[in-house]
């Protein structure tokens, strides 16, 4: 059962106090999650900050607690117990599939028959420990959808910055090389320059290198699921091109969407409000906003005070809520 101690949240629309949450403990080159998972240290080396947020125990970030993750586990959680049949989950920009592990661990703690995992990851040594992070959790990657690529509005390849996988998940589209055709070093000093006046808060290593990934549509992605009902995106910055190309099939199939937003400052984002640009987005073809925080912000929980360096939204959709 969920302690004392947890975080209590009034709109909750089910009941978390029947889950049987358990203790994420740490051993020598694992963690053991809150849903009975498994996740080797190795994916985040040394910088055990980058799946903590600001909490100072990187147990935290296996459980439901107070850091950036708290609305995703909250997502994660309603949207399987709302799920009617076979629990289907989407996650873009994947990493090493950490969300679609966690969720399959908890259909299995829940008792919900799990259906189909799609992920889509680009950079190429997240997407060999995706495969790899399957098998840990007893997860047949052949039984999923697990695609090395960019989801993005255009066909084709893009560059993508790469490297430095165990500290920094922060790679997104080369959008320099794009836009000046040029070695992402060479314009990489105004990002550096914010970084050490403090305007930007994202961990970005200097002058990553960048390969050319193929890229894939939302839409040719879930082209054989009928209902997804969990789609989970930190496409850093990139948001708003794929999910504005993509509303018609977001329409139809997708059933509840956590996104990750992010801040002009991120090279995709081409300086663009992404907040605004979303909210607007979805909130125009009728879907229920469940939360909206910007990015670089702060809230408050129950005494807490959490800071985002992500934004995040997260939307239902209403055609599909009896689904």
């Amino acid at each position: 059962m969920i302690s004392a101690s947890s975080p209590s949240y009034k709109s909750w629309p089910y009941p978390l106090s029947e889950i049987n949450f358990l203790t994420p403990k740490e051993e020598e080159n694992v963690i053991f999650d809150c849903f009975g998972g498994v996740t080797q240290k190795k994916y985040f080396g040394s910088k055990q900050e980058l799946l903590n947020g600001k909490t100072g125990n990187v147990l935290e970030a296996f459980t439901l607690a107070y850091n950036e993750d708290f609305h995703a586990f909250i997502d994660l959680v309603g949207a399987i117990e709302s799920a009617k049949q076979s629990f289907c989950m989407v996650e873009l920009g994947a990493g090493y599939g950490r969300w679609l592990a966690l969720g399959a661990n908890a259909c299995n703690l829940m008792n919900k028959p799990l259906g189909t995992l799609i992920a889509c990851e680009a950079e190429p040594t997240h997407y060999k420990w995706m495969q790899e992070h399957f098998r840990d959790n007893k997860l047949n990657p052949e039984n999923h959808k697990l695609v090395w690529g960019i989801v993005s509005d255009q066909a084709g390849s893009l560059p993508f910055y790469a490297g430095k996988s165990d500290s920094w998940y922060g790679q997104s589209i080369a959008q320099n090389v794009i836009d000046y055709g040029a070695p992402a070093s060479e314009n990489f000093l105004k990002r550096i320059i914010k970084k050490m006046l403090g305007r930007s808060r994202h961990s970005v290593p200097d002058f990553p290198d960048f390969i050319d990934v193929p890229c894939y549509s939302l839409d040719s992605l879930l082209e054989k699921v009928s209902l997804v009902d969990f789609m989970h995106m930190d496409i850093q910055g990139a948001e708003f091109d794929v999910l504005s190309t993509s509303m018609e099939t977001l329409n139809q199939k997708v059933k509840k969407i956590h996104v990750g937003t992010h801040s002009p400052d991120v090279e995709p984002t081409k300086g663009r409000d992404m907040d605004l640009l979303i909210y607007t987005l979805f909130q125009s073809h009728g879907w229920e906003n469940i939360n909206r925080i910007a990015p670089l912000s702060q809230q408050e929980y129950d005494g807490h005070t959490v800071h985002f360096v992500d934004g995040v939204q997260t939307w239902n959709n209403p055609r599909l809520q009896n689904n």
